[in-house]
């Protein structure tokens, strides 16, 4: 399992470091936090999200997050 920084994730996937804040709020992404407490996210779960993204599988909420 990789885990990207919270810059990392948000280049994967196109999206601002903010942007991940707020979907990681409304529980639409789950990171981990590392010891001094920053987010890393699970690359498997980027991949997914992306996916969805992609597919336009979001709800109206989740887009307007995203």
């Amino acid at each position: 399992m990789r885990l990207l920084r919270s810059k990392e994730a948000a280049e994967f996937l196109g999206l601002k470091a903010v942007s991940l804040r707020e979907l990681d709020k409304r529980g639409l992404l789950h990171p981990v936090r590392d010891w001094a407490g920053h987010r890393r996210f699970r690359e498997e779960e980027l991949i997914s999200f992306r996916a969805k993204l992609l597919n336009g599988d979001l709800s109206g909420e989740e887009r307007q997050h995203a």
